[in-house]
């Protein structure tokens, strides 16, 4: 028992090494948690011991699906981290009791260097290419590739139960299962990575076009803007004051219709894909509603000092809640984007359905506004009163109906 007590605990800890190192604290508690619930359950159940690995991959996929909302991004990421402990647990156990006696102690620390160095390889990998970051943009779900991967799990757990630990065959299966799943991992962010780049092509061609028809305009302008000074300048002379007032009036709003940029581009400022993506999103179901939205977008956005998902998240949540507010007497909802010196602030405002309940009613749990229930605003607000680096101001006045969010990302100064 002691000899599986050691096993398990340094599986989780291989595992619990490259959440550390890749994600927040949250989710490595809840993955340390679960472990030990798994664990537990497994010495009280007395489930045999190839089972644990299968039952910890099983918990890493359903704390990433949480996170995503994606099963088939679960998989892949879960599939990942599911190889690399594999790999790690495989040289350090599997390999060297096969060829020899190795002291447990010895193997555990060997395992867990193992899988610090495979963590800090992929990491090195991740920061020259962004590959993770493309696989949390990427929304399309795909099932049958999620069945793929999961149907491999348990088709490698049937053949491994089905031979001897120490043999020969259980060595080779090994061999071919992390083999075969660390290939098919590769395929599929690869094919993840092309559609995601052919996606970003389409969106640049998109913005190239926005952009020409911009300065398309803007040259018709400049050529017609000669004429029309000289038009100002024979009324001025003709001290015809008033008439050349109004004249200027005029050309001042058609200046700033012609040197206006439009929402799409200041969107377009953004350089996040997944986090532009919602704002398109929004912007498109707001002129579907015939919402207007002002947009305040100055600065180029191209990180965010906090975890993609749970921003983007949280922003559709907030948008979502506009929008459902907002459609009732068609107000403007403001959206403002944009740096500040020690951070990137996001403010939204709009007008909202009268109610008698006060903030700190709005958000409690299962409050709402809506005849069908909701937990937007409290989701919200818990996910990012859990990140250091996140500060959320909500404000509403029953008075003036009108509702604001105000989300400031604090960047970390390199030392």
């Amino acid at each position: 028992m002691f000899s599986a007590l050691i096993l398990y605990t340094t599986f989780s800890f291989m595992l619990e090494i490259g959440i550390f190192l890749f994600f927040s604290k949250n989710l490595l508690k809840k993955t340390a948690i679960g472990c030990c619930i798994v664990m537990a359950l497994t010495f009280l159940l007395s489930l045999p011991p190839i089972l644990f690995p299968y039952m910890i991959g099983m918990l890493l996929l359903i704390l990433f699906y949480f996170k995503t909302k994606n099963l088939f991004i679960s998989c892949l990421i879960s599939n990942l981290f599911f190889v690399i402990t594999g790999m790690s647990f495989f040289l350090a156990f599997d390999l060297t009791d096969f060829l020899g006696s190795i002291h447990l102690t010895y193997a555990s620390m060997l395992a867990l260097s193992a899988s610090l160095f495979f963590y800090l390889l992929l990491k090195s990998i991740d920061k020259r290419t962004r590959f993770l970051n493309l696989l949390f943009s990427y929304t399309q779900e795909h099932y049958f590739g999620s069945l793929c991967i999961l149907s491999t799990w348990v088709l490698v757990f049937v053949l491994l139960g089905s031979v001897s630990f120490r043999s020969s065959s259980y060595l080779w299966l090994s061999v071919v299962s992390i083999l075969s799943s660390f290939f098919s991992l590769v395929f599929s962010i690869m094919i993840v990575s092309l559609q995601l780049k052919t996606q970003q092509y389409r969106d640049s061609l998109k913005s190239y076009q926005m952009k020409k028809e911009y300065y398309r305009n803007l040259e018709e302008f400049k050529h017609d803007y000669k004429g029309l000074l000289l038009s100002v300048k024979s009324l001025l002379q003709e001290n015809n004051e008033k008439e050349a007032l109004g004249y200027l009036q005029t050309l001042e709003k058609y200046s700033e219709e012609v040197m206006q940029e439009t929402e799409k581009q200041q969107i377009e400022k953004i350089l996040i894909p997944a986090v532009r993506g919602s704002f398109y999103e929004f912007l498109e179901s707001a002129k579907e509603e015939n919402i207007p939205v002002k947009l305040f977008i100055p600065d180029e956005i191209r990180e965010l000092p906090i975890d993609l998902i749970l921003f983007i998240r949280c922003l559709s949540i907030f948008f979502t809640n506009a929008l459902e507010h907002t459609i009732r007497d068609q107000t403007p909802v403001s959206v403002s984007f944009y740096k500040e010196a020690s951070g990137i602030r996001f403010v939204l405002s709009n007008k909202t359905k009268t109610t008698d309940l006060a903030l700190s009613e709005l958000l409690k749990r299962g409050t709402t506004t809506k005849a069908q229930g909701g937990l937007g605003l409290y989701i919200a607000q818990k996910t990012l009163d859990a990140c250091e680096n996140a500060e959320l101001s909500i404000d509403y006045s029953r008075e003036s109906r009108s509702f604001s969010v105000d989300i400031f990302l604090i960047v970390e100064e390199s030392s």
